[in-house]
């Protein structure tokens, strides 16, 4: 048994906001992601990316820590990682390379933000049910890096691995 590091706190505290500050900067990193890959600055994206990773892991530990987890926190969370894990690596893969291929290029990250999106309404409509202790189907956090781990692959056709990254992801989130 955990030993209790914090008390329960009292409504109101500040202590509530902590988490969802946390969230807040998770999205955050991924949203200025999308502005670094638009300018060119792709490296800068990927790390942004991993940044909102980092701060992912933290915010429902810090919840669970501080006592202060809620539905809203739950709820933000999964607007966070639509903006970090889902529209921001869509959008770093096309500005990458993608937007060579025209409308078919807008479609494959369309389908790739759409799976992404999918995934975390399936897994909100389940929170209910799920049992705490153990995750289910791919974490939205790990498949954002399919795409940033693409751009690292130089030995393959850049379009040619970007499409195959992007087919791969979606194959995985339709199953999950």
């Amino acid at each position: 048994m955990m030993k209790k590091i914090f008390p329960h706190p009292q409504k109101g505290s500040p202590i509530f906001l902590l988490p969802s500050l946390i969230t807040i900067s998770a999205m955050c990193a991924g949203f200025f992601a999308i502005f670094a890959s638009a300018k060119g600055h792709f490296a800068q994206a990927y790390y942004l990316i991993l940044l909102a990773m980092l701060l992912d892991s933290l915010d429902g530990r810090v919840a669970r820590l501080t006592h202060t987890s809620s539905p809203f926190g739950a709820q933000m969370d999964s607007l966070a990682d639509m903006v970090s894990f889902g529209i921001a690596p869509a959008l770093i893969i096309y500005n990458w390379h993608l937007y060579s291929l025209g409308r078919i290029g807008s479609i494959i990250v369309f389908i790739y933000a759409a799976c992404a999106a999918l995934r975390l309404a399936r897994f909100n409509i389940m929170l209910s049910s799920l049992d705490n202790r153990y995750f289910m189907g791919l974490p939205s956090t790990a498949s954002a890096l399919s795409p940033e781990a693409s751009m690292k692959l130089h030995s393959i056709s850049r379009c040619c691995s970007s499409v195959l990254c992007c087919a791969s992801r979606i194959s995985v989130l339709m199953r999950a």
